[in-house]
């Protein structure tokens, strides 16, 4: 597994080797079992590894709300 600090993305090559499991945002588990987590957009990615290959995501990382935005091309090759 991979977690990519992003906003966003897909996996544009590869499809087979690697899956975007989703996006999220950290949080906190207290002693008492509460989730604590701020409030806003998803701030990581997770990706998966399938099988053997080489695979691209593309991401997306800053404001979706109108500030600057971020692209990247992330080539990811999984080895056994």
């Amino acid at each position: 597994m991979i977690v990519v600090g992003a906003t966003g993305g897909h996996v544009s090559n590869g499809g087979n080797v690697v899956e975007l499991v989703g996006f999220f945002l950290p949080g906190v588990a207290t002693p008492a079992g509460e989730v604590i987590a701020p409030a806003g957009s998803p701030s990581r990615i997770v990706l998966r590894a399938l099988q053997v290959g080489r695979a691209v995501a593309e991401i997306v990382s800053g404001d979706p709300y109108g500030g600057p935005v971020i692209r990247a091309s992330l080539s990811i090759e999984v080895e056994a």
